[in-house]
């Protein structure tokens, strides 16, 4: 099955959008919680610690975005000023929880991210810490304002739905969130 589909050419339009900010395009940026900031995603693959076994055509990738740093390191190691644990889709807006050193007062690090690094394009996964204390709907409001955010910087936001979560009290939720990902994908025609 695709395991990135929606590829679309409003894609094309927003890297357009972003070159004339001057986004860069072999740099991408990482948002989300734990699990996109984890040390284990990514990571290693910027850091030269891995084997591509039978994939070694995405080896051409890997080189595209290991370029040029993208902050602190290349866009797979980089340590993301919009990805920290714990966090839920609404602290992607709040100024407080961005970094004080490299934001602006009023600057939630979303945005913060996207100014500081110039990224082309943005891997999204948010929700996971959001399944037992979100609506579907306010869920939906943050999403599209994330991808809103993104498009109108000029970053082609990729999103990517949450894994399974075994909590009773979680029920079909991750579905219905899930659902919610791939339909703004499809009405926002990004991947």
């Amino acid at each position: 099955y695709p395991f990135i589909s929606n590829i679309t050419p409003n894609a094309r339009v927003i890297f357009e959008v972003g070159k004339v900010v001057g986004n860069r395009p072999n740099v991408f940026s990482k948002v989300g919680d734990s699990i996109t900031a984890s040390p284990v995603f990514l990571n290693p693959i910027g850091k030269g610690e891995y084997n591509l076994r039978t994939y070694s055509s995405l080896q051409a990738v890997i080189d595209f975005y290991s370029q040029e740093a993208a902050r602190d390191h290349n866009s797979f190691a980089n340590s993301s000023l919009a990805a920290k644990g714990g966090w839920s889709v609404w602290h992607e807006f709040d100024a407080k929880t961005a970094d004080p050193s490299l934001c602006y007062p009023d600057e939630g690090p979303l945005v913060c991210e996207y100014r500081v690094v110039r990224p082309a394009v943005a891997l999204i996964m948010l929700g996971t810490n959001d399944v037992l204390t979100m609506s579907d709907a306010t869920y939906e409001k943050f999403m599209r304002r994330v991808i809103e955010t993104s498009t109108g910087m000029g970053v082609i936001p990729v999103v990517s739905t949450i894994p399974d979560f075994y909590y009773l009290e979680a029920g079909d939720k991750v579905l219905r969130m899930n659902a919610i990902i791939r339909r703004l994908a499809g009405e926002y025609q990004i991947p």
